[in-house]
């Protein structure tokens, strides 16, 4: 169950809003003895502003979160008539049994949970970013960071998004991250595309990760596309290879994808 109670003002050219919102969760308690499902899919629990008033914090289908929760927070923007605006929100959740149910660096381990929050800023249709950040709710140390940032004209359009990420135990992710994202689409004409992207480790092991690059085709009736990337083994990136896809769409029917080609033999991280 979720309320909340906004409350808006008039200003000059653009309206203010502010809106505390609550929630209660209650299910029954799951004893955490019971492992004959196996943990497949919900392993990399992020705790932020998308899921803070879910009845279920776990990312899949094999861990449920039980017992009572309360969620609460506070949202605010200003939004202008000329389509501008910047609103944010900032919440917590606290869990009324003390049992730990969620791995050690999620943010929901204990009882009160870390502070998440979400800032987002649009200053036309085609400039716009985005950020969200989780703080350790005793000491305010960040633990999340990303920030995105995107802009263009209905021609060229370029995303940017940076991320820090503290390790979450039982993840596999046993160190913090730190990521750059670049990606660009060009529209050549009205039906071709054209799409790359780029993604870099800034992180205890710099390199690049991932590139991507990729040509596409829409109509009425049709879509074509063949992408290709590569993929640099790190600690943590598997394995070493170059791929390339195609894909073939009838709108009346379904999409069509062949078999991912390697082009390079893949390789194992060198330890």
């Amino acid at each position: 169950m979720i309320s909340s109670y906004p409350l808006a003002r008039t200003l000059a050219g653009s309206q203010a809003v502010i809106e505390p919102v609550a929630g209660i969760s209650v299910s029954p308690n799951v004893s955490q003895e019971n492992d004959t499902i196996p943990n497949e899919d919900s392993l990399d629990v992020r705790f932020d502003s998308n899921n803070l008033f879910q009845q279920n914090r776990y990312p899949g289908i094999d861990r449920q979160e039980d017992g009572g929760r309360l969620n609460y927070g506070l949202k605010t923007g200003v939004y202008g008539d000329s389509g501008r605006y910047g609103n944010a929100l900032v919440g917590q959740s606290y869990r009324f049994s003390g049992d730990r149910i969620f791995p050690q660096g999620s943010g929901l381990e204990n009882r009160l949970s870390d502070i998440v929050g979400q800032v987002k800023v649009g200053l036309s249709r085609y400039l716009d970013a985005d950020y969200r950040f989780q703080f350790d709710n005793q000491t305010l140390a960040a633990k999340r960071h990303e920030v995105q940032a995107g802009g263009g004209n209905d021609t060229f359009r370029l995303n940017s998004r940076y991320l820090y990420a503290a390790a979450v135990a039982g993840t596999g992710f046993n160190e913090s991250r730190q990521q750059i994202e670049m990606d660009g689409t060009y529209n050549i004409t009205k039906t071709w595309k054209y799409n790359a992207s780029v993604l870099e480790d800034v992180g205890n092991q710099p390199g690049l990760r991932n590139a991507t690059t990729g040509i596409n085709y829409s109509d009425e009736c049709f879509t074509f596309s063949v992408q290709g990337s590569r993929n640099v083994a790190a600690a943590a990136s598997g394995n070493d290879e170059t791929r390339l896809m195609v894909r073939i769409g009838l709108k009346s029917i379904g999409e069509f994808s062949g078999p991912q080609i390697p082009l390079g033999s893949p390789s194992q991280t060198k330890k």
